[in-house]
Parts: C-alpha cells; structure tokens; sequence
C-alpha cells in the first residue's frame, strides 16, 4: 500500500508497505478482475475497506506485453481505480534471496527484503507536491507495455530461466548425494520469511522428479509464485503451483516447523475463485 508523508512544507515522502491482508494477482486473476467490473469493484472495495493491499510484481507487467490493446487498457483501468492500495514486489527470488542474506549477516540490506521500490516510485503522479489532487497514477509503468517493447524481454527471461532451472535439474539427477540432500531438504528456520526455503520446498518435485518437466510457461509461474507465497497473505496463481504450495504448507505442519510462512492460494478453477469472492463477501457485511 502506499502512502504520502508532507516533508519540508512542500516536499512529499512516499511511503511503502504490504499491508495486511496483502493479496498477490498472478496475470489470469489480474485479467479476470479487471474484465469484470462488478467483480473487479467488489474486489477493489474489499481491499479498501481492509485497507489491504494488491501486490504486483514487473512479471506482470512483461506478461501484459503479449496482451491485446483493450485488455491492456481494462487493467490499467482496474489499477488506477485501486491505488493507493497497490504495491510493487521484487519477484525474483534469487535477488530476494541475496538481501535475505544480508539481513542474516547482520546488515541491514540498502532496499526492502521484497518491495520493488524503484517501482513503486513510478507510480507517483507528476508533478509531486502537496497541492496535487492526482497523488498517484498507473500511467507510468505501463508506458512500456503500450509501446510494445516487452515481449523479447519476456521471451528472453523465460529462455534463460527454462535453462536456468533445467541445469539445476540435471546436477540433481546426476549426483545422488545431491538429489538426497534436495529430496530430504527442511526448512531452517533463518527467518519468518525466508524465499529460500520456499524455493527449495516448493521446487523439490522438479529437481527429484524425473517425470516433472520445466517449461517456459513454468518460467512466469515460478515469478509469480516463490516471492509472493512467501511475503504475501494470499497468492492467486495457476492450479499446478498451487497443488506445490499446498505440498510445501503440508510438509511444514507435517513436521512441526513454524516457518518459512506460505501464502493461502487459490488457482483459476471457477469454484475457488468464487470461493475466494464468497469470503471477500462475507468479510464486508
């Protein structure tokens, strides 16, 4: 969520924060939410009467590059009407890893552990002083996506991150000390949040099963879903990553550990979606 703080009379201070419930829309349920405005309202009213948060992340925004002009212009809509109640996260989860490490060598890290803040800056509205009533805007970070300059950048990511994972995958099946260590792994508890373990426990099934490919739509997914399950309080992502979510929530009870937390998911099967809006509902009255 974002915020302004007044400064030096006329100087504003913006101000950033996942605040609960903190809500993160992989690219189907942004669509979804911003096709259907009786939808997309309730959703937006929920957040705001919450004073919750709609967590995006730059995946989104390279994804939305393959999308037609009308759906590109209909989420812009959707955002637009949700800020302030919107906030950018760093999706990568090794640049968020590193920071975690920071953190636990006891530095504290010159960025957020996980909000995208050079982001969120973008979404000040110009010019920045007190008297503006337009505080906030989505024109400027979706001044790419208009262009069309991002899908080679996404083609680009998905390539690199398909080789990426497969690489790690194949040094997993060639060592057996390795794929015992990954089959085996629990978290250690380093932190509350901690994207490392998420990603080992969420990603175990890759590595240790032959039969579990890696594709390039697994490459958006894999964005859209370690860092947000991890920082967020709900993820809306794809069926398959939500059954590893699931698993990895399932394992940590199984053995007694309190952390690394996991966000409650719900994928695009009609029936959780209206589960989900079923409990937004019940949240308002």
């Amino acid at each position: 969520m974002l915020s302004l703080t007044a400064i030096d009379g006329d100087s504003l201070e913006l101000n950033m924060e996942i605040a609960s419930p903190s809500i993160y829309l992989d690219q189907w349920a942004l669509v979804t939410f911003s096709k259907d405005l009786n939808l997309g309202r309730k959703f937006i009213e929920f957040l705001k009467y919450k004073r919750g948060t709609i967590c995006l992340s730059w995946m989104n925004l390279l994804e939305l590059g393959k999308s037609s002009d009308t759906q590109i212009n209909s989420v812009k809509d959707f955002l637009e009407i949700a800020l302030p109640n919107v906030l950018f996260i760093e999706c990568n989860p090794f640049v968020v890893m590193d920071r975690e490490e920071v953190l636990l060598g006891g530095v504290i890290p010159n960025e957020h552990l996980v909000i995208d803040a050079e982001m969120n800056r973008e979404l000040l509205s110009r010019p920045r002083h007190v008297q503006s009533l337009n505080l906030f805007s989505i024109d400027n970070v979706f001044s790419d996506i208009l262009d069309g300059s991002l899908v080679k950048r996404l083609e680009s990511l998905q390539t690199t991150t398909v080789k990426f994972i497969r690489s790690q995958k194949r040094l997993v099946e060639e060592d057996a000390a390795k794929r015992n260590i990954v089959k085996n792994f629990l978290s250690q508890g380093r932190l509350p949040y901690d994207v490392r373990s998420s990603f080992q426990l969420i990603c175990r099934s890759i590595f240790v099963d032959r039969n579990v490919s890696f594709e390039p739509n697994d490459a958006c997914d894999f964005f859209h879903t370690i860092v947000p399950s991890t920082y967020c309080d709900f993820i809306l992502i794809d069926s398959h990553w939500k059954d590893k979510v699931e698993r990895a929530q399932r394992e940590i009870i199984k053995r007694g550990l309190k952390t690394p937390h996991f966000a409650k998911a719900y994928s695009k099967k009609k029936q959780e979606v209206d589960r989900y809006m079923d409990e937004i509902e019940r949240n308002l009255c």
